[in-house]
Formats: C-alpha cells, structure tokens, sequence
C-alpha cells in the first residue's frame, strides 16, 4: 500500500521504504550519518513503542533541523500527555484525526 501510494503521488522516487525491527533500522541511518526529512511512526498503538522511538530519533540526531515527525495513534492525547512521556527537545505543533486514527505532528 505504501509504495502504491507513492507512485500514486508521484514521490516513489523520493521515499525510500524500509521493512525492519524499527531498532536495527535507527542504528543503520545513525551507523551511516543519515538524516531525514520526514519521519512517520506507526507502532503498535498499545505497546507506546513510540516513546523509545522517538528517544531514539533525538539519541541518534537522525531527523533534519526542519524535519517532521508524525506520530500515529489510535488515542487522542494531549499535548502534555506526549511531552511528558518522553525526554525530548521536539514540541508537539499539529493535531489531526482521520477516521479512528490521530496523527501527532511533532518538530
């Protein structure tokens, strides 16, 4: 579905699409200088596998001075909720709800 809808927006050639434990793949982008642009996470929802994400992201410098992270949830949490939860320099500045699915836009 992810790369149908990158050919589909036009981005294939842009995006590059990783199939791996979300660990091995933070300590390949850090073991390689990587940063990006746009980060999506989509962790299993009750697991909060989010907040070690996202630790990790800021451990590893690996999103770009104007790069995004986007937080999937199936719960609408505040603001405070998130900030609290993990130890990071990234404020949370968009919220947004499609279907059962919050996103959490964080910089």
């Amino acid at each position: 579905m992810i790369n149908k809808n990158l050919e589909k927006t036009k981005l294939k050639d842009r995006a590059i699409v990783i199939k791996d434990d979300y660990l091995n793949c933070l300590r390949n982008f850090y073991a390689k200088k990587v940063q990006l642009d746009i980060i999506y996470i989509d962790p299993p929802y009750k697991d909060k596998l989010y907040i070690n994400t996202i630790e990790k992201i800021q451990e590893y410098n690996l999103l770009k001075d104007d790069g995004i992270i986007i937080l999937e949830t199936d719960e609408e949490q505040t603001k405070k909720e998130i900030e609290n939860s993990i130890k990071i320099n990234y404020q949370v500045y968009d919220y947004r709800k499609y279907g059962r699915a919050y996103l959490v836009f964080l910089k």
